[in-house]
């Protein structure tokens, strides 16, 4: 594993960590300042200060949800400091009807900055797999429909 790979495998852990305390300070400064994110449920957000907000009305809403990447490839383009991750990712919370599970892949893109090192410039993530109590065939919360 390269030194570059390893300081964004690094990063990506550490977001990990922030996710799983609810640290949203900590897990913004592994964000560009220009973050972009496409949620599993078709969320959007661009940049540091609205993820964060959106991150905090889910987590008020959800106050047991844990989410954790798990990084299977990481390849860097070092002559423009940029990276590709893949990987998979698995959520759970709960909600009156009781325990949900999601899960599904990841992609994210990785910009290094010359003054703070890697930073997650985006992130897609695609739900391949929900486990729900009973029936659940509510539709998508969604504004493409």
């Amino acid at each position: 594993m390269s030194v570059e790979e390893a300081a964004i495998r690094s990063v990506r852990a550490r977001s990990n960590r922030a996710l799983a305390e609810h640290d949203l300070p900590m897990l913004s400064r592994c964000w560009a300042p220009d973050y972009l994110v496409v949620t599993a449920t078709n969320a959007h957000g661009v940049g540091r200060e609205a993820s964060v907000e959106r991150l905090s009305q889910e987590l008020r809403a959800k106050p047991d949800l844990l989410i954790v990447r798990h990084p299977t490839e990481v390849e860097v383009f070092t002559a423009w400091g940029m990276a590709a991750e893949r990987g998979h990712w698995e959520s759970g919370w709960s909600a009156t009807e009781g325990r949900f599970g999601m899960s599904g892949r990841y992609f994210a893109k990785w910009q290094k900055y010359l003054d703070a090192g890697w930073l997650i410039q985006g992130e897609l993530y695609v739900p391949l797999g929900l486990s729900a109590p009973g029936r659940w065939d509510r539709p998508l919360p969604s504004t493409i429909r």
